[in-house]
């Protein structure tokens, strides 16, 4: 099919014969492609291409209830496979070699792919991650070192991951180097490189299956890419991995919808200091997950703050932070005591008010409106659980309000902004939105247990948000 759609640069393809199923219907024999970036998260696409026969059996697929169609297809050196296949396009005709075939453009979530091969004695086992976004957070560096001949290598320092867990395998974060394979005019191939998280494991199949390894890998991953995208402001992800054992080779990508910067950070633009980097990762992942089975889960408060750094419009961009305070705020009145989340013996309470109500409002109309706003009464008011909150976490606002101001006023603006109709001008708002990210950030890295917050305001924003 390389005559209807070439290769990409820095692609993977894939083209091969398989089946699509969705219920009970199943699509044999249709030729299948797709490709896949090696170096980058972006959306997966393919073709298939059929005689009648075999699309007329796609159709009945795709008409079965549900949103995606799988993948499927197996021989002795090779399989393929897709939990979350859709179509991108309308099925027309195409010509290849002088015969008509019926095509469709298709999109993957997923793709799975193992290689089998004949099984070599085991030298351990290792996963690969290959991430997308900025690197500087990471604080692995490349040298240059020449030897006694001339040649010059590279030389990766600090790429060793300590944590303060004990786990099965080592972690390693380096550069990873690729060569494009696609045909160029001239006798040359391009080269790039992404930074890759690498999981190797001494341990035997019996005391580590494959399956825990890349489940344990995983969410060591998931956890590492959370804190560095925090400590970025900008997202950082994996988008494949490659899982190598003694007898086959799996790969595994995913689509992640992160729009993911290739453009590198400086050092300021972080939220901890160069040297405090590895130190942050090493304190912050035990802390996030010991949060996490104490039920203080900050997945989403990040996430929130995250989408807050990613969007353009700053009443956006403060709607999405103060989401990720809400997050927080509640989950810290749950987990703190009872009076933070709802009053106490407030049933006695509620029964005096509503025969108050009764009593002294005549109107029917106006007491039953009335009568409905009195389980809102079984709460406190929001600031008096921020004030508890940033009193536990030693979270100080004064410095990012002008001298002598005598409270925070991210709430009043919060309540214009959701709760009336009434317009706040850009500059007063953009304030807003700085002093609520770093209230945020702050917030976030206290709960985490780091207590240096000398990165959080720089000088530009303390000028803007204290005049």
């Amino acid at each position: 099919m390389e005559d209807l759609w070439p290769t990409q640069t820095f692609c993977d393809r894939y083209e091969f014969v398989g089946n699509f199923s969705k219920g009970k219907e199943v699509a044999n024999d249709l030729n299948i492609v797709f490709q896949y970036s090696k170096i980058k998260d972006v959306e997966i696409i393919g073709k298939v291409t059929g005689t009648t026969d075999a699309f007329r059996q796609l159709i009945r697929v795709i008409n079965q209830p549900g949103n995606y169609l799988k993948l499927f297809s197996r021989n002795e050196s090779i399989q393929i496979s897709s939990e979350k296949v859709y179509l991108r396009g309308r099925i027309g005709e195409c010509s290849s070699y002088g015969y008509i075939y019926h095509e469709a453009d298709i999109g993957l979530e997923d793709v799975t792919i193992t290689k089998y091969y004949e099984s070599v004695e085991n030298s351990g086992r290792y996963i690969t991650f290959f991430l997308a976004g900025p690197r500087v957070a990471w604080s692995v560096y490349i040298g240059v070192e020449e030897s006694s001949t001339g040649e010059i290598k590279n030389k990766i320092k600090n790429s060793k991951i300590e944590l303060n867990e004990d786990f099965p395998f080592e972690i390693e974060v380096f550069p990873y180097d690729f060569y494009d394979e696609t045909p160029a005019p001239e006798n040359y191939k391009l080269k790039t490189n992404v930074l890759a998280l690498h999981f190797k494991t001494e341990k035997s199949v019996e005391q580590l299956s494959n399956e825990d390894f890349v489940a344990e890998a995983e969410k060591v991953a998931d956890d590492l890419t959370l804190l560095v995208s925090f400590l970025s402001k900008q997202w950082v992800t994996w988008y494949r991995y490659e899982l190598y054992t003694n007898d086959s080779i799996k790969t595994y990508v995913k689509r992640t919808n992160r729009k993911c910067s290739t453009k590198e950070l400086h050092w300021d633009d972080i939220l901890v200091e160069r040297e405090k980097s590895r130190e942050f990762l090493k304190d912050g992942f035990s802390n996030l997950r010991k949060l996490r089975s104490d039920k203080f889960d900050l997945f989403m408060p990040i996430i929130y703050f995250m989408i807050a750094n990613e969007i353009k419009y700053v009443v956006e961009q403060f709607t999405m932070l103060f989401l990720s305070l809400e997050k927080i705020k509640d989950m810290f009145a749950l987990k703190e005591e009872n009076s933070l989340k709802n009053l106490p013996d407030f049933k006695e309470l509620k029964e005096s008010i509503s025969d108050i109500i009764d009593d002294k409002v005549g109107d029917p109309k106006v007491r039953e409106k009335i009568q409905k706003k009195i389980p809102e009464l079984n709460r406190p008011p929001l600031k008096f659980i921020l004030d508890s909150l940033f009193s536990k976490y030693d979270v100080d606002w004064k410095d990012i309000y002008p001298s002598g101001t005598p409270d925070y006023t991210f709430i009043k603006t919060r309540n214009y902004l959701f709760h009336s109709s009434k317009k706040i001008d850009g500059d007063p708002l953009i304030k807003e939105t700085y002093r609520l990210q770093v209230i945020v950030e702050r917030l976030l890295l206290s709960i985490l247990d780091w207590k240096d917050f000398s990165c959080s305001l720089p000088d530009y924003i303390k000028r803007l948000v204290t005049t």
